[in-house]
C-alpha cells in the first residue's frame, strides 16, 4: 500500500478537492483507494456526504486499530473513506496518553488493504499532520500561484526536511502541483518561474485548471468525474499518469 499525504500550511489551496478527485480518479483506473479526513473542518467527510460511519477520532479514542473495514465505502465501489466529525483537534490528539504524540496514527496502523491510502490534512502544521505525515510514503504539496503560497512553501519544505530527519526518514515529495492555474493571468508565469527555480523538479508539469465546472463541482459537493468535467478530468488524468511515473521512478 502506498499511503500519501496531501499538506500545505495555507487553506484555500483546493487541498481536499484535490484530495477528493485523486482518490476518485485512482479508483477508477481499478485501484482500492482509502481516503482519511484528518482536516478538523470535515471537509473531505462533507464532499463523500458521509454522515453515519466509523469516524477516525472514535478510533483514535478507543482500543482498536484503523483496519480496512474501518473504512465505510463510498458510491465508487474502489473508493472508502474515514471520515471525521469536525472534532479531531491538535488539543485532541494532545489529550490522548500517549509517550509520542507525533506517532499516534502510526500506532493505530492496523492491517489495511488498500492499493493507495490518501490522507487529507489541516492547513497547518500541528500534530495531525506530523501524524499524518509519520505513516505516509509520499508528501504531495498542493499550491496557488500567489505570492503568499510561494512563501509558505518555503516554510513546508524546510517542516518536511525535519520531520524526515526526526519522525519518518522514508517521507519522499511526490511533488507539488498547482492548483486554480488560470492561464489568463500573467502573474502565473512569474510564481511559476520562482517555483521552478527554488523547488526544480518537484513542481510536477501537470496542473489543475480552474473554470465554472470545476467551481460548480465544488459547490455541489462533486468530483470532476462525476460532474463531467472535461477540462477538470484532463487535468486530474495528466496528474495521476505523472504521480504513477514519479512513484516508479522512486521505486526503481
Amino acid at each position: 500500500m502506498k499511503v500519501i499525504s496531501i499538506v500545505n500550511n495555507k487553506g484555500g489551496v483546493g487541498k481536499t478537492t484535490l484530495t477528493q478527485n485523486l482518490a476518485t480518479g485512482i479508483a477508477n483506473k481499478g485501484y482500492s483507494v482509502g481516503v482519511i479526513d484528518l482536516d478538523p473542518q470535515a471537509n473531505l467527510s462533507s464532499l463523500f456526504k458521509i454522515e453515519n460511519s466509523n469516524d477516525i477520532r472514535s478510533i483514535l479514542q478507543g482500543s482498536g486499530k484503523i483496519k480496512t473495514d474501518s473504512f465505510t465505502k463510498t458510491h465508487n465501489p474502489n473508493l472508502y473513506i474515514l471520515p471525521n466529525k469536525k472534532d479531531i483537534s491538535a488539543k485532541m490528539f494532545a489529550n490522548l496518553e500517549y509517550f509520542d504524540e507525533k506517532k499516534i496514527l502510526l500506532d493505530k496502523f492496523g492491517k489495511i488493504d488498500f492499493d493507495f491510502l490518501i490522507i487529507d490534512t489541516p492547513p497547518n502544521l500541528e500534530v495531525q499532520t506530523i501524524n499524518s505525515l509519520s505513516v505516509s510514503d509520499y508528501v504531495i504539496i498542493p499550491i496557488k500561484y500567489d505570492l503568499f503560497s510561494l512563501q509558505g512553501l518555503v516554510t513546508v519544505k524546510d517542516y518536511l526536511e525535519k520531520i524526515v530527519e526526526h519522525v519518518n526518514p522514508k517521507l519522499k515529495i511526490l511533488g507539488i502541483v498547482a492548483t486554480f492555474v488560470d492561464e489568463r493571468e500573467s502573474n502565473n508565469a512569474q510564481i511559476k518561474t520562482k517555483v521552478t527555480e527554488l523547488f526544480g523538479e518537484d513542481l510536477l508539469k501537470s496542473k489543475v485548471r480552474v473554470n465554472t465546472k470545476y467551481k460548480n463541482s465544488q459547490l455541489n459537493r462533486m468530483s470532476v468525474y462525476e460532474h463531467n468535467d472535461a477540462k477538470g478530468i484532463n487535468d486530474m488524468e495528466n496528474l495521476i499518469e505523472e504521480l504513477f511515473v514519479k512513484i516508479k521512478e522512486m521505486h526503481d
